[in-house]
């Protein structure tokens, strides 16, 4: 379902997943902040486990940049991914240092972390960019 939310109407959402042609809102002025989009999926599951600890793998957030620490041997297929809320691959960078800044900056939101070694160890984590 596509939702669009209006902030000028308490919060009221109108369903735009049947494609109408026209919607008419009122008050008929708008600002930038006025509409948010909102993508919603029936029975889709997106719990993520963070339990990273056991494989020496950590990832955190200062600002809006993300921030990979693996504790052990990388190898040249050593890399890391990140996709945002709706599954779109955003990263693919490839991992030669232990503590790594990714390239670019994030928007506010929820962010799915997947980090390999190259090896054995991965790891997936949930984060948050606020």
């Amino acid at each position: 379902k596509v939702i669009l939310k209006d902030y000028a109407n308490n919060g009221q959402e109108t369903d735009l997943t049947d494609g109408a042609a026209v919607y008419n809102f009122t008050p008929a002025t708008t600002t930038g902040d006025r509409f948010s989009v909102i993508f919603r999926s029936a029975g889709s599951t997106t719990g993520v486990n963070n339990k990273t600890a056991n494989e020496g793998i950590s990832v955190y957030s200062i600002q809006s940049g993300i921030h990979v620490t693996v504790n052990s041997d990388l190898n040249e297929n050593a890399s890391v991914r990140v996709f945002n809320a709706v599954g779109q691959q955003l990263v693919n960078q490839h991992l030669t240092n232990r503590n790594t800044a990714l390239n670019g900056k994030f928007n506010p939101g929820v962010y799915v972390v997947k980090v390999s070694n190259g090896t054995t160890v991965t790891a997936t984590q949930q984060i948050v960019i606020k």
